[in-house]
C-alpha cells in the first residue's frame, strides 16, 4: 500500500496555490508593460506637437509652417517634418528638398471627400525619398489632421512627422510591444492551466467531483474558480486540515481535529444548542 507524510497534500497545495498567484501576477505586469509600450510607441508627444503645428498652420498659412517645420524638426530630433495637400503634394518639409515631391498613392482609404488616397498613416513615399528602410523596427511615420484647414480657399493638410523609435535595453518599444504579447500569451496559458491543476486538486481533497470543476476552471479561468469557490463555501470542512466532514462527525476522520462535542452517555455527536441527545435522548449538561 502506498503511504504519503502527514500534510503533503496541503503543502502541495498551497505551493500550487502560491505558483497561480505568481503567474497571474507576471501576466498582469506582461499585459501593462505591453500597453506602456504600445502607448510608447505611438509617440504621443509627437502627435501633440504636430497639433501644434497645424493650430499654427491653421492660422497663419502656409508661410508659418515653413517658418516652424524647421526648429520643431530639429528641437525635437525628428528625421523629418512635412505638409502635405489632399493630392499628396508635400507643400511644405524639413528637409526643404522634400517639398514639391508627391506621395505615391496607397489605396488605404479617404482622408477627406474627394481627396486623393495614400496611407495617412505610414506612407511608403517618404521612406523612399528619405533613404530610410521598412520594418517594425525602423523609425516611424506620424500622421496627423484636424479636420478640414482653410488656408487661402479650400484646401486641406495633413501632417506628418518622421520619428525614430523610443528605446530601452536596446530594443525599440515596438520590440518591447511584440516580446510582452507573446510573453503575456504564455502566461496567460500557464496561468489557466496552474488555476485548473490547483481546483481540481482541491475538489479531490474535498471528496468533490474533481474532474468536472477542473475542467470547467480550465475553460472559464476565473470565471470557473470562482464558481468552485462559490460552491465549496457551502460545504462543512475540518478547520484543521480542511478536508470535507459530515456534519454529526465527533472528529476528523483525517487528521483528529475534535470538530464537536459528543453525548456523555452514548458518545454520539450532538450539536451544542441541543438540550437533549438526539441519539438517546439523555439531558445534555
Amino acid at each position: 500500500m502506498v503511504t504519503t507524510r502527514p500534510g503533503w497534500n496541503a503543502r502541495t497545495q498551497r505551493w500550487l496555490g502560491w505558483l497561480t498567484v505568481t503567474l497571474g501576477a507576471l501576466l498582469a505586469a506582461s499585459l501593462a508593460g505591453s500597453g506602456y509600450a504600445s502607448y510608447r510607441a505611438g509617440a504621443p508627444e509627437v502627435l501633440r506637437e504636430l497639433s501644434r503645428l497645424a493650430a499654427a498652420v491653421e492660422g497663419g498659412g502656409l508661410s508659418a509652417a515653413r517658418e516652424a517645420l524647421p526648429a520643431l524638426a530639429e528641437g525635437h530630433g525628428w528625421l523629418a517634418v512635412a505638409v502635405v495637400n489632399p493630392d499628396g503634394l508635400i507643400v511644405a518639409a524639413h528637409p526643404p528638398f522634400l517639398a514639391g515631391n508627391t506621395l505615391p498613392d496607397s489605396g488605404s482609404g479617404l482622408i477627406w471627400p474627394g481627396a486623393s488616397r495614400w496611407d495617412r498613416w505610414d506612407p511608403g513615399g517618404l521612406r523612399q525619398l528619405l533613404g530610410l528602410p521598412s520594418g517594425p523596427d525602423q523609425p516611424r511615420v506620424l500622421g496627423y489632421s484636424a479636420g478640414r484647414w482653410r488656408l487661402g480657399g479650400d484646401s486641406a493638410y495633413l501632417l506628418y512627422a518622421v520619428v525614430d523609435q523610443p528605446r530601452w535595453l536596446g530594443l525599440t518599444a515596438g520590440a518591447w510591444n511584440r516580446g510582452l504579447e507573446s510573453a503575456g500569451l504564455a502566461l496567460f496559458a500557464a496561468t489557466a492551466l496552474a488555476l485548473a491543476a490547483w481546483v481540481y486538486r482541491d475538489a479531490r481533497r474535498r471528496e468533490l467531483d474533481a474532474p468536472a470543476w477542473g475542467a470547467l476552471a480550465l475553460v472559464t479561468s476565473v470565471v470557473g474558480w470562482a464558481t468552485y469557490l462559490a460552491a465549496r463555501s457551502r460545504q462543512d470542512s475540518c478547520p484543521g486540515c480542511g478536508r470535507p466532514v459530515k456534519p454529526l462527525y465527533r472528529g476528523c476522520p483525517y487528521c483528529g481535529v475534535q470538530l464537536r462535542p459528543a453525548c456523555p452517555s452514548c458518545g454520539r455527536g450532538v450539536h451544542e444548542s441541543w438540550s437533549f441527545c438526539a441519539h438517546c435522548t439523555e439531558p445534555l449538561h
